[in-house]
């Protein structure tokens, strides 16, 4: 049913000079929506010369689609209501996708209202023309695909396969074009995968199934190839749940759930837009500036996504806008740091006004001694509480520092800790020739178990790895979670003729650990590849070394420990 929402937007009392009607395709919780009339009802707040009324009408296709009987019904309480409400629209805007739908309804619509329509679909099969709808269009660009693709190609250069997620609905078939056009220069880089006609549990298995070097580009998901609708907002969580690779998205209301974000559209700027043509048209003015326009998709990212998938802020294009970044110290609690010192600033001069008129006035020498020494303790009370905030401060960017570096589902130390260290390391090594080795551990088929148990028994996997690892190294020895199913170890002062008694250790005591996950027994074996610093060789030649090393003993069959050339 329809779900009417009145509200001003502005608390004082005044007369309602001009109303406005908003018709949307889904549910009034719909994220499209929230956001359409967010930027909407911004523009309209600016101007000052009305106040404005609104009627927040949802033909819910969302929940019922392909219903004709409901989106009569619907339009027919829609007109009842207008004929015989005393609140009577100026203005009547219909969001993305509405007028295509409305085409036929349009004699049930009021003939004297203008009709403000985003986004309508000239390519629309009905034998109405959309002309016809209205003459206040607002047209704009939403082919975002090759941006995307450029940017995952930018931000991820060894990917090799996109998946790209569409689903089969009428306007997704028309889109098709417009993405086969944009792939079709990539396809020497990339190979892409399609969604369009597969089911959801195929689509979600397709995807779940990504190799490494894959990325995911979502595009939407309105209706599978079986005929069954969904709503794209929500299909992309499943995706983001099931994958083990970035997702980046093409819409603004993706953000938030996961996904890396992307060069997306902002469906609040075209709610902006539409409120800048609706004043237009109430105006008086004329429209067509606002036909075709260009400006509505931005790259906006989720800090977040970011930090999961290691992806440096210095990477991305100029002028990027990213959400959900951590609120700093100083942002959180600098206003108050600032009041305090002006507050002492005030005390102080205070404290010297009194003592200079004290000189001057012998009489009130015995108040203003009670009065300086009440306004010393104020000071000293202020001062202690200051040196109180400097310590609480330190401490905390003591624990700001410690979280860091410590990676939240092993508690081990993380790869940025674990870089500082080795560059520590060098520094002694080509100070004093103290050698070390590092050990890269990587355990054997970890896919399997996540594919097999779920996720959860491989977070246990890595938990109880870590703890193994910690119990078998010495107390300066560094254990790191180096990025996944990795570990990277170093053995400060190990010779290179040691360090494979070492390795064998640690693989030997991994291979024998009984590991049980609700009841099922897990056969964990892990494959060590280790190296130790040679003259005039980086960190960065370490680490390769150590990594080939790995890649041999992966090669001979995994459970192995293997000793760099």
């Amino acid at each position: 049913m329809l779900s009417p929402l009145v509200g001003k937007e502005s608390a004082v009392a005044a007369p309602i000079d001009k109303n406005i009607t908003v018709i949307h395709q889904y549910s009034s919780d719909h994220p499209y929506h929230v956001l359409f009339n967010q930027g909407m009802r911004e523009v309209f707040a600016e101007d000052q010369r009305y106040s404005y009324d609104f009627s927040f009408e949802y033909l819910e296709i969302d929940k019922l689609p392909h219903d004709a009987v409901h989106l009569g019904q619907t339009i027919e309480h829609l007109r009842y209501k207008t004929e015989h409400s005393i609140w009577q629209p100026d203005v009547l805007v219909t969001s993305d996708g509405v007028s295509n739908r409305l085409l036929k309804y349009k004699k049930d619509l009021p003939s004297d209202v203008p009709v403000v329509a985003c986004a309508p679909d000239y390519g629309s099969t009905s034998d109405i023309s959309i002309d016809a709808f209205s003459e206040h269009y607002l047209l704009p660009k939403t082919e975002n695909y090759k941006e995307n693709i450029e940017l995952i190609l930018e931000l991820l250069p060894e990917t090799k396969q996109v998946y790209v997620v569409i689903g089969n609905s009428s306007e997704e078939q028309k889109s098709m074009k417009a993405v086969t056009e944009a792939t079709s220069g990539f396809d020497e880089q990339l190979d892409f995968v399609f969604t369009n006609e597969l089911a959801h549990e195929e689509m979600l298995a397709t995807l779940s199934a990504a190799r490494s070097d894959s990325a995911v580009l979502y595009l939407r998901w309105m209706m599978d190839i079986d005929g069954i609708s969904h709503v794209p907002e929500r299909v992309i969580e499943d995706v983001v749940d099931a994958v083990s690779v970035p997702v980046f998205g093409v819409m603004e209301q993706y953000l938030g759930t996961g996904v890396i974000g992307g060069y997306v559209y902002q469906v609040s700027k075209l709610g902006q837009d539409a409120a800048r043509m609706a004043i237009d048209v109430i105006d008086g003015k004329d429209t067509a500036a606002f036909v075709q326009q260009d400006s509505y998709s931005n790259y906006v990212f989720d800090q977040r996504a970011l930090d999961r998938w290691n992806i440096e802020a210095k990477l991305l294009p100029a002028e990027s806008e990213i959400q959900y970044a951590d609120v700093s110290f100083w942002d959180q609690y600098g206003k108050y740091l600032v009041i305090g010192v002006v507050v002492i600033v005030l005390e102080t001069a205070l404290i010297i006004t009194l003592i200079y008129n004290n000189r001057r006035r012998v009489r009130a020498e015995a108040e203003l001694r009670r009065l300086n020494e009440t306004l010393e303790k104020m000071v000293n009370e202020r001062t202690l509480e200051l040196l109180k905030a400097n310590r609480l401060l330190e401490k905390l960017n003591k624990q700001l520092d410690h979280t860091a570096r410590i990676d939240p589902l092993t508690q081990l130390y993380n790869r940025r800790h674990i870089d500082e260290r080795l560059g520590a390391e060098m520094e002694e090594f080509r100070r004093t020739g103290q050698e070390f080795t590092v050990m890269i551990v990587d355990i054997d088929d970890f896919k399997l178990t996540n594919d097999n148990f779920g996720h959860e028994a491989g977070d246990d996997v890595l938990k109880t790895m870590a703890s193994i690892l910690l119990d078998n190294v010495r107390k300066y020895d560094v254990v790191s979670r180096w990025g996944g199913e990795e570990f990277l170890l170093l053995f400060p002062n190990l010779s290179e003729e040691d360090a494979m008694s070492r390795a064998e250790v640690l693989r030997d005591q991994i291979s024998q650990y009984p590991y049980t996950f609700n009841g099922h027994s897990l056969s964990i074996t892990v494959t060590i590849g280790a190296a130790t610093v040679r003259e005039h060789e980086t960190i960065e030649d370490l680490i390769h070394r150590a990594d080939l090393a790995l890649y041999v003993g992966k090669e001979y069959g995994k459970n192995q420990c293997i000793m760099a050339d």
